[in-house]
């Protein structure tokens, strides 16, 4: 570790939940000690005073406040410096880039992930100031590098496919359409844009990067070289081919790499604009995403749809400015060119109407109860990092298969939208460390009562 990192508990090095208990405990004279991880930091009981927010569409985080994600698989957690807006806000944190050894920093944050705040009583601004004494001068913007698909390299200027009918081909269609347009629009939120090649962005990074596979330089060529720059994103851009029936688009990763938000918020653009043709592709035979994930680089090649396809290509064009809008707010994970915070804009009203404002807040539907207990499993059951049909699931080795595969249940979480009963378990190997979810069964029952419900995938012990 360097000189300047925190390292309150002596385990695990520079954790980015160091700085937030010290931090706690210095602005409460050592009154005060959170626990747990990041995704915990929100369960901790908290002193008389302070409280805890969600992060709203007009959130505006103030200096000394503390973000704290909860969507990544331990969470992350910061210490909000002065400044925020709603698009970003800047932050002091320890351990972004996962290594733990790195004192801590200012960055600036876009509200990726974040979903709540801790509000400590901080009557001035002095203690924030004071506990970044020891961190860069100022924040640094994301840093991303937009990738046109094909051109020229060493071995061929690579037109990609090319659709006779319609006299285009995926080079100059996604240099001329789509990259300059998501660029336009991460340029507005700030964000420090390159493009592949310059201006022109007439270079294959394929090639660039196979060429550098060749000569046995993986330093100065293609993603090689890329990956050496310090871009937090890298996206790059194709058009797909096949048969002219075939239609939808698809983001593709390495396979020995966990798919994130970006992936999943570009996947979702994809799907609202041209269709999918499949879910996130991962793949072991794509030299770019390969050598990416052996650099530790974030990547990942967008298949906007199939130029092959005249309904595809219709639809991109028909929208061109939305589609590449919502490229750059999925890039971003925050909406570009309005006041609105990092959630999705919703319908407006009837047109021609406005909406009156409720004098009274309705009180959140309760989905989750703090039940404990054993679940037996009688049927193989997925275990997955997050609960719900969309949480990314753990490698079947971990799945539960029957009743020798018991684990403890912590919480119970009520899915309406898929009609499911989760727990919040843990296996009883790692009881206190780390929360998965598994599903328990369909709700059935007329009241939604769990304890009533006769189609669990097992039994319930409860204490």
């Amino acid at each position: 570790m360097e000189p300047g990192c925190i390292d309150v508990d002596r385990s695990f090095h520079a954790q980015c939940m160091d700085l937030v208990i010290d931090y706690c405990l210095w602005i409460s004279d050592n009154q005060f000690r959170i626990r747990g991880n990041a995704k915990q930091a929100i369960d901790n009981p908290l002193p008389k005073g302070w409280k805890i927010i969600r992060n709203e569409r007009a959130t505006v985080p103030k200096q000394g406040w503390i973000g704290v994600n909860t969507s990544t698989y331990y969470g992350h957690i910061w210490l909000v410096d002065k400044g925020a807006t709603q698009m970003t806000m800047p932050v002091i944190e320890q351990n972004w880039n996962s290594l733990a050894n790195l004192k801590p920093k200012r960055r600036l944050d876009y509200y990726y992930g974040c979903t709540h705040f801790i509000v400590p009583p901080i009557s001035s601004n002095n203690a924030i100031v004071r506990a970044a004494k020891n961190v860069l001068p100022s924040p640094k913007p994301m840093k991303v590098l937009l990738v046109a698909g094909h051109g020229k390299g060493a071995y061929s200027n690579d037109p990609g496919v090319v659709n006779t009918e319609l006299d285009i081909c995926e080079r100059d269609f996604v240099r001329q359409k789509i990259v300059p347009n998501v660029a336009k629009y991460l340029k507005q939120a700030e964000v420090n844009v390159q493009l592949y090649g310059g201006s022109t962005m007439n270079q294959d990074m394929y090639q660039d990067t196979r060429y550098g596979v060749n000569l046995g330089d993986t330093k100065r060529y293609g993603m090689y070289w890329a990956a050496r720059q310090g871009f937090d994103q890298i996206v790059e851009f194709h058009l797909d081919a096949a048969s002219p029936q075939a239609s939808g688009g698809h983001v593709i990763i390495d396979n020995n790499v966990y798919q994130d938000k970006i992936d999943e918020r570009l996947h979702k653009v994809i799907d609202k604009y041209v269709g999918t043709i499949r879910g996130i592709d991962k793949r072991d035979n794509l030299l770019n995403a390969n050598v990416s994930a052996d650099l530790n680089q974030n990547y990942r090649l967008v298949e906007l749809g199939f130029i092959t396809n005249k309904t595809d290509v219709r639809n991109i064009e028909r929208h061109l400015e939305a589609f590449t809008k919502e490229m750059a707010e999925a890039i971003v994970g925050n909406v570009i060119g309005n006041n609105l915070g990092s959630q999705d804009i919703k319908p407006s009203t009837k047109k021609g109407t406005k909406s009156k404002p409720s004098k009274k807040k309705p009180e959140p539907q309760q989905i989750e109860w703090k039940w404990s207990g054993t679940f037996y499993p009688n049927t193989s059951i997925k275990v997955r990092r997050n609960w719900g049909l969309n949480g990314e699931e753990v490698p079947r080795k971990f799945w539960l298969n029957g009743e020798k595969d018991w684990v403890y249940i912590h919480s119970v979480i009520k899915d309406t939208k898929n009609k499911l009963w989760w727990a919040k378990m843990t296996y009883p190997q790692n009881k206190e460390i780390k929360y998965f979810y598994c599903a328990l069964g369909k709700i059935t029952d007329k009241e939604a009562k769990i304890k009533k419900e006769k189609e669990l995938y097992g039994k319930i012990k409860w204490k």
